[in-house]
């Protein structure tokens, strides 16, 4: 699926960038899994307070770590306008070059993917006939 557009915000530090709406990052929590350079940009790294998981991933297994913190959240916007809003917590893996939304988050915003080829979806308060990411 194409970008969409989120920010993300932890405490007085927020970022606005594109995110992956990935499938097959399934999660049984609203995950949000960012690069290095975006954790630097949000204050979270190098992380003071964090878990250290193991995730299977396409390219091998990959050590992340997980940022639970119930004041951060994820903003889905599209052209400026705030669509909806989740808590999220922050993946932060060093092998990864975009921002990826989990399965779970996906649902908490309100996404519902039209084609993943494409990168074309609506959200759940649109109406049937809008396609967002023409």
């Amino acid at each position: 699926m194409n970008d969409i557009g989120i920010r993300i915000i932890c405490g007085d530090k927020h970022i606005e960038t594109l995110a992956l709406v990935n499938s097959g990052f399934e999660s049984g929590q609203p995950d949000l899994a960012v690069s290095i350079d975006v954790a630097k940009k949000l204050g979270l790294w190098p992380p003071k307070e964090f878990k250290l998981e193991t995730f299977s991933t396409a390219g091998g297994e990959a050590s992340v770590y997980r940022i639970e913190d119930p004041s951060r959240h994820v903003e889905l916007i599209d052209d400026e306008e705030i669509l909806s809003r989740s808590r999220c917590d922050i993946l932060i893996d060093p092998y990864l070059d975009e921002v990826l939304v989990s399965d779970y988050l996906s649902d908490e915003l309100g996404i519902i993917v039209l084609s993943f080829r494409r990168g074309l979806w609506r959200h759940y308060k649109d109406p049937s006939d809008k396609i967002r990411g023409l």
